[in-house]
C-alpha cells in the first residue's frame, strides 16, 4: 500500500478480522499457554495494531472473564506491548459497555496497578472517537482513581485534537 496511514489501516483490518470474525469465518482457536499469539511473533511493523486488537481475541478466550483478560497483558514480550496490550483491553472495555462509564471504570480497576493507567486510555480514546466529542470524557474521567486522570484526559485530547483538526480540514474545502 502506498502509505502509512493506508498499512496500518490494513493491519488494523487484519488483526480485527482475525479476532473478531465479523465476516462469518472461524477465529483461530485460543491458545490458553499462548494467549497473545500471534502478536509476539508477527513482524515488528505489524505488532502495533495486533496489540491494540488482542483484547478481541482475549475477552473471547477467557469467556469475559476481566481479570484473566487483563492478567495475559502482563506476559507480553515488553512493558511496552504490555501497554499498548492493556489499551486494547480499555478500548475492548468500552465497548461493551457503551453507555456506561461506571462499569468501564470497574473493569480498567481489574488492569491492576500495573495496567490502569493504560486501560484508561485507551477506554477513553474510544469513547471520544465513537462520540466524536469530549462529552464521554467529561463523565468517565472523574470516576477513574486519582492516580489515571491524567492518562484519562491525554487520551481524550489526542482523539480531540484528531478532530479538530479533521473538522478545520474540511471547513477549509467549503
Amino acid at each position: 500500500l502506498p502509505d502509512d496511514w493506508s498499512q496500518q489501516s490494513c493491519d488494523g483490518g487484519v488483526f480485527m478480522e482475525d479476532f473478531s470474525h465479523s465476516l462469518g469465518d472461524e477465529p483461530p482457536p485460543f491458545d490458553r499457554a499462548d494467549p497473545l499469539a500471534p502478536c509476539p511473533d508477527v513482524a515488528e511493523r505489524h505488532k502495533l495494531y495486533c496489540y491494540l486488537q488482542i483484547a478481541d481475541n482475549l475477552v473471547r478466550g477467557y469467556a469475559y472473564d476481566w481479570t484473566r483478560v487483563a492478567r495475559a497483558c502482563r506476559s507480553a514480550e515488553s512493558d511496552y506491548w504490555g501497554d499498548i496490550c492493556y489499551q486494547s483491553v480499555g478500548r475492548q472495555a468500552s465497548g461493551n459497555n457503551y453507555g456506561n462509564p461506571q462499569a468501564v471504570a470497574d473493569l480498567c480497576g481489574e488492569a491492576g496497578r500495573r495496567g490502569l493507567d493504560e486501560c484508561v486510555y485507551g477506554a477513553v480514546r474510544d469513547m471520544v472517537s465513537n462520540a466524536a466529542g469530549a462529552a464521554p470524557a467529561r463523565a468517565f474521567c472523574p470516576l477513574v482513581p486519582a492516580r489515571s486522570t491524567n492518562r484519562c484526559y491525554e487520551g481524550a485530547g489526542t482523539i480531540i485534537a484528531t478532530l479538530a483538526e479533521l473538522r478545520a480540514r474540511k471547513a477549509a474545502l467549503l
